[in-house]
């Protein structure tokens, strides 16, 4: 719990801190042998937009009701859609998305608790619940010059077409240091349980750990990628979507509830300005100070 904490700190930290946010990537599909739509390389742009969708189970204990403390799992595929501007708008050059190639991702180990339950209305029943994640699953991104992304689900087998989501050439991992989400959702049929999610959205914090290609990904004002992780710089990942067109399962409940939904959603990445780096550490320092004093003091 403290190590996720502190990742959650010092990624936070990061966010609100560094002055390069959202900055320009793009990249070179000739490097992968990919023909694209001109030249072969894409136009700059700050996000992925993406289309996921994801399977999501909750224990809710014994009480049957959503709880603090309670946990969940999740699992899912992703498609970068379109590549964004500063304003969320597709760029044309994007050399072919989803037509000569894909970029794709899946997993299966997502995990979190519920941190907060808020009751809003009394009828129909309505509550806030708000989700942290977990530290440590890895978000391993493909290329495919096949574009065959699959998303097809049905509740007894789960993801049918799996590996068309994992058949590409690893380019790099997105590895979660945490993030946090909320659900609102209302019991319209007052039997005690929501059966609506009205709104539900989350946002995962993350690093860039290893990147797979050298001379593919580049951002724009500092260069590759893969050199940049070379050099022992960090290169931050970032995750925020929307979530709609829930499913229940209940077959299972109590104690467990499962959802299938649609996401939306982009992904940004940024290399934190040096002076962060250093008011970090700063930070950091400050903080061991504090937890020394007070273990002196017990």
């Amino acid at each position: 719990m403290k190590k996720f904490w502190m990742l959650m700190l010092v990624t936070s930290f990061l966010l609100v801190a560094s002055g390069s946010y959202a900055q320009f990537v793009y990249f070179d599909l000739n490097t992968l042998g990919i023909s694209g739509n001109d030249d072969g390389v894409t136009g700059y742009h700050e996000q992925w937009g993406f289309y996921a969708k994801s399977e999501n189970t909750v224990n809710l204990g014994i009480d049957g009701q959503f709880s603090v403390g309670d946990t969940f799992t999740n699992i899912g595929m992703l498609k970068v859609g379109s590549l964004l501007d500063f304003n969320g708008g597709a760029i044309s050059d994007d050399e072919g998305l989803n037509t000569n190639y894909e970029l794709t991702t899946a997993w299966t180990d997502l995990s979190g608790s519920v941190t907060a339950v808020t009751p809003i209305l009394a009828s129909p029943y309505t509550e806030y619940v708000t989700l942290s994640y977990d530290p440590g699953t890895v978000l391993t991104f493909y290329i495919d010059d096949t574009p065959d992304f699959d998303s097809s689900h049905d509740w007894s087998s789960g993801f049918t077409n799996f590996s068309s989501a994992t058949d590409g050439i690893p380019i790099l991992d997105f590895t979660i240091t945490g993030g946090t989400g909320s659900i609102l959702q209302e019991d319209t049929n007052n039997d005690g349980f929501p059966d609506r999610v009205i709104t539900s959205s989350a946002t995962l914090y993350g690093e860039v750990t290893q990147v797979y290609v050298d001379n593919f990904l580049f951002f724009k004002d500092y260069g590759d990628f893969y050199d940049i992780l070379q050099q022992g710089k960090i290169i931050l990942a970032f995750a925020d979507e929307n979530a709609d067109n829930f499913y229940y399962n209940l077959d299972n409940y109590p104690p467990y509830v499962k959802t299938v939904a649609d996401h939306n959603g982009s992904i940004d990445y940024a290399i934190p300005e040096p002076a962060t780096i250093i008011l970090v550490g700063s930070a950091l320092l400050g903080i061991a100070t504090v937890i020394r004093r007070k273990t002196a003091n017990n």
